[in-house]
């Protein structure tokens, strides 16, 4: 099993054992769909969705064995993850960002550049960090740069274009 991080809880809410949670997903509406989460905080704990509820950009969950402030306090700053499984299919050429993360990146000629080590989020596209010792490129996740995602060996496939890299 492969966990994947969906949203981090920010607070408790209220003193029920409600928790604030920050999503860290393109569809935070999967929360909705989901029966258990995982609370990841130095290790996993799995738990059963009582409530999910929405309200200005934060989502709020109730989970069935958190029945207090004091519970939901020591979940503060925890990751809440899912089992990979149940994410969201996605579009050809569309991957998440796990997926995409520490992927070894070459170009068209076959020269590696280095892994992804971090994903700048700019509103028009992704930009991908990638790193090789102290060397590092910024590559903007476009069809005219990234040519080929071949997740089953964690390469990606690139084309350079003028003034990339230096």
């Amino acid at each position: 099993m492969e966990l994947v991080t969906i949203g981090r809880v920010v607070k408790p809410h209220g003193i029920d054992g409600t928790l604030k949670v920050l999503p860290l997903t393109d569809f935070p509406q999967h929360f909705k769909t989901l029966e258990e989460i995982f609370f990841v905080k130095g290790g996993a704990a799995k738990t059963s969705l009582e409530r999910v509820r929405f309200h200005k950009g934060y989502v709020f969950l109730k989970t069935a064995n958190c029945d207090g402030r004091t519970c939901a306090e020591e979940w503060t700053g925890a990751d809440v993850a899912i089992d990979s499984k149940y994410l969201w299919p996605l579009k050809d050429g569309e991957y998440y960002h796990f997926q995409i993360e520490g992927i070894k990146v070459i170009t068209e000629e076959g020269v590696y550049l280095g892994e992804v080590e971090e994903i700048i989020q700019t509103g028009s596209n992704d930009v991908y960090v990638v790193r090789e010792g102290s060397r590092e490129c910024l590559l903007p996740a476009i069809k005219d740069v990234i040519k080929k995602v071949d997740l089953d060996r964690k390469i990606m496939i690139v084309h350079i274009l003028e003034g990339l890299i230096d």
